[in-house]
């Protein structure tokens, strides 16, 4: 991990705690980028497959395009609804794949900054392949629209349910 939070240190919780009693060493990289540790400290041999972090690899778009599949085939049986899907995001890749594959099913997707805040995300969307974030409050099919908070979001702790 590139860092590890004191207080979280202080009382482990959540998915950092089940890998501390898994026995998991977790390793923190704070003078380098985690992917950078890893081949230059770690050094992997060829069997070990190492994917980056988050959804930003774009291996990571098969799975989420079965999930994105899982929720269409959800909403098809609820269809006296209009269904709006909302998530967190880091790099915002996750909610990028997922309006890639839901747009077509006229499901929009609204996310939050979790890490860097709006221009982050819009930042991290023209890496993609698929450049689509936009700054607005308003779901649409043709756009993944971003949360207007002033601050970013602990997810986990501040969640606004949609109904």
């Amino acid at each position: 991990m590139h860092r590890i939070p004191e207080w979280l240190k202080a009382n482990p919780s959540g998915n950092y705690r089940g890998a501390m009693e898994l026995g998991a060493e977790i390793i923190e990289c704070r003078d380098m980028h985690p992917l950078d540790f890893i081949e230059t400290v770690r050094k992997p041999e060829e069997n070990c497959l190492v994917l980056p972090e988050g959804g930003r690899a774009q291996i990571s778009e098969y799975g989420i395009k079965g999930l994105a599949q899982e929720i269409v085939h959800w909403t098809r049986f609820r269809s006296d609804k209009q269904f709006v899907v909302a998530l967190p995001s880091g790099t915002g890749t996750t909610a990028l794949y997922l309006h890639k594959h839901l747009q077509r099913h006229n499901i929009p997707v609204i996310t939050c900054s979790c890490v860097g805040g709006k221009s982050y995300l819009k930042n991290s969307g023209k890496n993609s392949e698929q450049p689509i974030l936009q700054l607005s409050c308003r779901p649409t099919t043709s756009t993944i629209s971003v949360s207007c908070m002033k601050t970013n979001i602990d997810f986990g702790r501040n969640c606004l349910i949609l109904r």
